[in-house]
């Protein structure tokens, strides 16, 4: 499938709904090796090891708004996003496999640019998920990784200055 430009694709942002269940465990179970997402005895594990992340998150981020992205009907990604009093934080965005490469996730982060305002965005990212970093990279985030830290924060500052 051809890239588009993340301005010609129209994502619809909504709260999950139970249908969504799994498109969500494929995100959920995306990064992992395949011997392990194809295994059925493995299943269980995999539910209660997301059930334990998605308890995590709600414990860091109690007011994070979780949401799902719809493209011709289909759910192709999930994001959680905490608007902070200083910025608008990015706790997590995952495209499904099958929607990546698509430019889902740079019509995602020009949504999110737009809807933090005159806020600045963030994330943290790990270092070995390169796809996210060249994403964030490439929609003109700065990224800083400080000694120590087990992540790469990302940054960015909305540049428009209101008069």
């Amino acid at each position: 499938m051809t890239e588009r430009p993340a301005s010609h694709i129209r994502l619809t942002l909504r709260p999950p709904r139970p249908d969504d269940a799994p498109a969500i465990a494929e995100l959920e179970t995306a990064g992992l090796p395949e011997a392990l997402r194809v295994d059925p005895a493995l299943a269980p594990l995999l539910a209660i090891q997301a059930r334990a992340r998605a308890a995590s998150l709600t414990s860091a981020f109690p007011e994070a708004l979780n949401r799902v992205a719809e493209l011709e009907g289909q759910t192709v990604a999930r994001l959680i996003t905490a608007r902070e009093a200083d910025r608008l934080h990015i706790v997590d965005v995952a495209v499904t496999p099958s929607a990546r490469r698509r430019g889902i996730g740079a019509a995602l982060l020009d949504a999110l640019k737009a809807e933090a305002g005159p806020a600045p965005l963030t994330a943290n990212i790990f270092p070995e998920n390169h796809a996210s970093l060249a994403l964030f990279a490439a929609a003109g985030f700065e990224l800083r990784h400080e000694d120590g830290s087990a992540q790469v924060q990302a940054h960015w500052e909305n540049d428009v200055i209101d008069s």
